[in-house]
């Protein structure tokens, strides 16, 4: 059991709930995370204990998130990051790292010599910006050829032709009208999927006098305000 002790549980409950801002009075030093934003700190948390463990800490005296936060215990945590990239920073264990540093820093207020020796442990795993990953830049070479852009351009026309010319409507093409839709918006404004599916006439796109649309996201709706 990964949370023996549950006072350990205990207190990651009563952290998420103190990101979660339902305590309105409660002093956070960063806006109240959404509920997606906060299944991803859970996930994160237990990953992190989860380290430890399997670096050989008992969990049995992890008692709460100030013990699972000591410069010592981060040092013996991202080793087993380290080791699972193949020796090397990467980003999923600088993010793990960042929440770490977070708890250290808002939750348990650890002194600024501790927080300092935290910092030291994270840079070393994370990596260099450099610009784009090259995952994303294989994604994107494509698109380096001009008659590809054009045809990305056209797409959502092209569909819309397509569906107009079948004629009678059917759920398969209001499908592929939708999508037409979907990427036409996304050229222009390349918003979150999350955003992109809520999207309501009336409310999120607003029809001028002209018969243009204008796209409207209210800040609690975005997760960068």
């Amino acid at each position: 059991m990964l949370f023996r002790s549950p006072s350990l549980k205990a207190d990651i409950d009563a952290w998420l709930r103190h990101l979660s801002g339902v305590d309105p009075f409660a002093e956070l030093d960063v806006d109240p995370l959404r509920e997606t934003s906060l299944t991803t700190r859970e996930k994160q948390i237990h990953l992190w204990v989860s380290a430890l463990v399997l670096q050989g800490e008992d969990p049995a005296v992890l008692h709460g998130l100030a013990d699972v936060v000591t410069p010592e215990r981060m040092a013996k945590g991202l080793l087993f990051f380290w080791d699972r990239s193949g020796g090397k920073a990467s980003v999923h264990a600088a993010q793990i790292a960042g929440v770490v540093r977070s708890i250290a820093r808002h939750w348990v207020k650890l002194g600024q010599a501790e927080l300092d020796r935290l910092k030291a442990r994270a840079r070393r795993i994370t990596p260099r910006a450099t610009g784009m990953t090259t995952k994303n830049k294989n994604r994107l070479r494509p698109l380096y050829d001009p008659r590809t852009q054009q045809r990305l351009l056209t797409l959502p026309n092209r569909i819309r032709a397509e569906v107009t010319r079948v004629g009678a409507p059917t759920r398969g093409l209001a499908l592929q009208m939708q999508t037409a839709v979907a990427i036409s918006v996304l050229l222009v404004a390349p918003i979150r999927l999350g955003n992109l599916v809520r999207l309501t006439i009336g409310t999120h796109l607003l029809r001028g006098q002209d018969g243009g649309l204008t796209l409207v996201l209210a800040e609690d709706e975005v997760k960068n305000g």
